[in-house]
């Protein structure tokens, strides 16, 4: 049985418009899937980590349903200006550019991420919310143009210059005491 897709394995391929993985496919490799804009929905019932540019470009991408991810890696959905829903609640660590130009991503499960990498969740123009895990680290400009209107932190957080750059929707921000620090142009 097939356990891995390989690297570049159907980028470019716009004819593909769903993929749903079965459950002994753990892995997939580096742009897989990079460029298929025709592709819609998207199902990883056992996959674990996003490889970087996997399915970047996919502009029709809507959804993503991967209970068991856990690291989305640097441009995993750049420029997915379609995204909606990416359905995941194990996800700990989010790489670089890997959500930036996701234009409507709006629902997408926050809690368990300590690691926001520079320029996540730049350009999501839709994400209404966001709630910070404990001790995350949060990247420069992560958050760069997003449509925020109510940011929580759970506890301790690490702030990078121009997390909140260009965010001029923000109308709540609930600290904890735990923060000592804001950075000059957070």
């Amino acid at each position: 049985p097939v356990d891995s897709v390989s690297e570049n394995a159907f980028s470019g391929k716009t004819e593909i418009k769903t993929l749903k993985l079965g459950e002994n496919v753990a892995e997939i490799g580096k742009k897989a899937f990079s460029g298929c804009s025709s592709l819609g929905n998207v199902t990883l019932p056992s996959v674990e980590d996003i490889n970087a540019e996997t399915f970047s470009d996919c502009t029709s991408l809507k959804a993503i349903t991967a209970p068991k991810v856990k690291v989305v890696y640097t441009k995993a959905f750049f420029n997915c200006n379609s995204l909606d829903d990416f359905v995941s609640n194990s996800l700990v660590s989010v790489g670089a550019s890997a959500f930036e130009g996701c234009e409507k991503l709006s629902n997408i499960n926050t809690v368990k991420i300590t690691k926001y990498g520079k320029r996540a969740f730049a350009m999501c123009s839709s994400l209404p919310s966001i709630y910070v895990a404990d001790g995350a680290k949060l990247g420069f400009e992560c958050f760069e143009g997003s449509a925020i209107s109510d940011f929580s932190f759970a506890g301790k957080a690490t702030l990078s210059d121009g997390v909140f750059k260009n965010c001029a929707q923000l109308a709540k921000i609930n600290f904890p005491s735990e923060i000592s620090e804001i950075p000059v142009e957070a």
